[in-house]
């Protein structure tokens, strides 16, 4: 859990650089670390919860396309 420049805790995989900027990161399925840094909170939070969902569910797209 990451924590801003004031304290307050942020969440799993999100972090406050000394320069105000927001950093979110996750590990994909293929054990990449993927990486970002908006300047709002909102958009880091939006964006990281769609690339994780993203990395999950196009496994079962794909596989199902072929069945």
């Amino acid at each position: 859990m990451g924590k801003d420049l004031r304290g307050k805790e942020l969440g799993l995989g999100i972090g406050q650089r000394e320069d105000g900027l927001y950093v979110g990161r996750y590990t994909n399925k293929y054990g990449k670390r993927v990486q970002k840094v908006l300047p709002k909170l909102q958009e880091l939070r939006q964006w990281l919860a769609d690339a994780q969902y993203k990395d999950r569910e196009y496994l079962r797209v794909s596989i199902s396309f072929f069945k």
